[in-house]
């Protein structure tokens, strides 16, 4: 007696769902600008899909005291991606060439040669950009520019959070995207 191939098909079908790598795109956005560390903040949304299959998201906005670019975006990732509790495949929205070289390749090449650049210095931010490639793992992660459907929403929701660390001294900006 053996399997019929409707129940073999049904089989296939729930262990290809329980092993298919979910995908989970995340959008950066930054008031800070380049160049040396300043007070600005910083917004991410997470975007998945649920289990019913419909759209879900997750959104915070991170105000930082003094901090580059490069800095503010790496922790707020790192934030982001503390959010996410299974493997999946990340997508990366962001305007920082940096980061995106960072996400597509340098972090690799610097994470084997023990966070040392080619010259035998440290790399600069070593310490969170470490953190940032133990929490991606071996995670598939591309990142793109940022040209999204959220970018809009995302910077004015991070300029009227600015706007309110400078006033108020806030710690933390709840963004929930509507």
């Amino acid at each position: 007696m053996g399997i019929r191939e409707d129940s073999l098909g049904r089989e296939m079908k729930q262990i290809l769902n329980q092993t298919e790598t979910k995908q989970i795109n995340i959008y950066l956005d930054c008031t800070i600008r380049f160049g040396k560390a300043q007070r600005g903040v910083t917004g991410y949304i997470l975007e998945y899909t649920t289990p019913k299959g419909s759209t879900g998201t997750l959104s915070a906005g991170i105000p930082f005291e003094s901090a580059t670019k490069y800095q503010a975006e790496v922790v707020t990732l790192i934030k982001a991606i503390s959010r996410i509790g299974e493997y999946c495949s990340l997508r990366v929205y962001t305007d920082d060439s940096w980061l995106r070289s960072v996400l597509n390749g340098w972090m690799d090449r610097w994470r084997a040669e023990h966070w040392i650049k080619s010259d035998g210095k440290v790399i600069q931010n070593a310490d969170i950009i470490s953190i940032l490639g133990v929490m991606i793992g071996d995670q598939e992660v591309i990142a793109i520019g940022d040209d999204h459907p959220y970018k809009r929403w995302l910077h004015s929701e991070i300029e009227k959070a600015a706007k309110h660390q400078y006033e108020d001294g806030i710690e933390y900006v709840p963004i929930p995207y509507k």
